[in-house]
């Protein structure tokens, strides 16, 4: 999985195990090599890795992104003078993007999990990281000292020894999460179709629990008090953050599931532009949402690349789009074509090894699980006869 972001100041792309970064003139300004960076950590998180390279071949797609050195989520802070980057290894690196992106001194971060998403909340104080296990923790941002053998419990009651502040928790997969502009809210949309608006950082306060989605939420936008979700359903729904209710749904986008959507205020009032990104697809489609009359328009589809996927797309503050594709990052042109950017020559081969770590989006549902049920609830009337006899041998021997 590669990933995109932009700033005011800077246009990054995390693929495989390294960061690279681009200045606000779309010059190449430098690359930061992760992987390099986690070997200075004694106890970062190496995963069930084997240790032949046969053995390393043999995995799927996914279990080789686990396995190997990946970046799997990005975020600049409000302010766009950090920068955060979460990897395979289970460490968030945090970077001081206007002072010549040394490393702040809270980094790197250990995580408990495998993360999925991050962000930081308004004070940049603070990172909050969604990961696979459905649970949202807060680290701060400053070194501490804490008595040999403290322990953090997550939101589950599971012990760690890294200081966390569990915020809440899903019982699926959460694929994205972010804040409202404000910081006073904080959104989740996991595998079970749900999008969660909770308080920040009062999150034991839950707001609404946004239910329309047929498919999994993978992607969460907000613009003001409207909030854009779309995901395996392909078609968007449009939330008022506030009562929580659907203002809009789109047609189906795509016979593709979506991947990402950004959304940026337009300079008309009440409207709304979104880009949309779908798996597997060299397309991306734009519409804009109208919130005076809560109505969807002006559809369009643009081939970015015809040879490759988009794997990610991110605004500027200003309004600039810019894409990740399989082989090259760029925007569009004033002529209306994809314009690529110059990119150093590890560009591409970190594009190429780049690779989502989770192939399977959808949930499984069993409707005739009934055999397995029996079955497991026959192991355990096994298993408890057989801790029950040795209790007896146990006691016989005893007396």
């Amino acid at each position: 999985m590669a990933h995109c972001r932009a700033s005011s100041d800077f246009i990054i792309v995390g693929a495989r195990s390294k960061l690279f970064v681009f200045n606000a003139s779309q010059e190449f300004n430098r690359a930061l090599d992760l992987e390099e960076l986690t070997k200075d950590v004694s106890t970062y998180s190496k995963g069930n890795c084997p240790s032949s390279a046969d053995k390393q071949a043999s995995l799927s797609k996914s279990s080789r992104a686990q396995c190997f050195f990946q970046v799997l989520g990005l975020a600049f802070s409000p302010s766009g003078s950090l920068c955060c980057v979460v990897t395979s290894a289970k460490l968030a690196y945090v970077f001081e993007c206007r002072n010549n992106w040394t490393q702040h001194p809270a980094s790197p971060i250990r995580l408990p999990k495998a993360p999925t998403a991050v962000a930081f909340d308004n004070d940049e104080k603070h990172i909050i990281v969604a990961d696979r296990a459905g649970n949202v923790n807060r680290y701060e941002m400053e070194k501490k000292e804490y008595a040999e053998g403290t322990k953090w419990q997550d939101i589950n009651g599971e012990e760690h020894d890294i200081p966390l502040d569990p915020l809440l928790g899903h019982i699926s997969i959460i694929f994205d999460m972010c804040l409202t502009e404000d910081g006073k809210f904080i959104l989740t949309g996991d595998r079970d179709e749900k999008l969660r608006i909770a308080r920040y950082p009062q999150t034991y306060i839950i707001e609404h629990f946004c239910l329309g989605h047929s498919s999994y939420v993978k992607s969460i936008q907000t613009v003001g008090n409207l909030v854009f979700t779309s995901g395996g359903d392909s078609t968007i729904r449009v939330w008022d953050l506030v009562s929580g209710e659907t203002l809009a749904t789109s047609d189906r986008l795509d016979e593709s599931s979506v991947r990402y959507i950004r959304a940026f205020k337009s300079s008309q009032e009440n409207s709304v532009t979104i880009s949309v990104v779908f798996e597997k697809s060299g397309t991306v489609k734009s519409l804009n949402y109208d919130a005076s009359s809560k109505t969807f328009g002006n559809f369009s589809s643009q081939q970015i690349t015809e040879e490759g996927t988009i794997s990610d797309l991110a605004y500027t503050p200003d309004g600039k789009l810019f894409f990740l594709t399989s082989s090259a990052v760029g925007s569009i042109s004033e002529s209306g074509k994809f314009s690529p950017l110059t990119v150093p020559e590890t560009f591409a081969e970190s594009l190429k090894q780049a690779a989502d770590p989770i192939e399977k989006l959808e949930k499984v549902v069993q409707f005739n699980n009934m055999e397995e049920y029996l079955e497991r609830k026959e192991q355990r009337i096994r298993k408890r006869k057989h801790d029950g006899s040795d209790n007896e041998e146990v006691a016989e021997k005893s007396s």
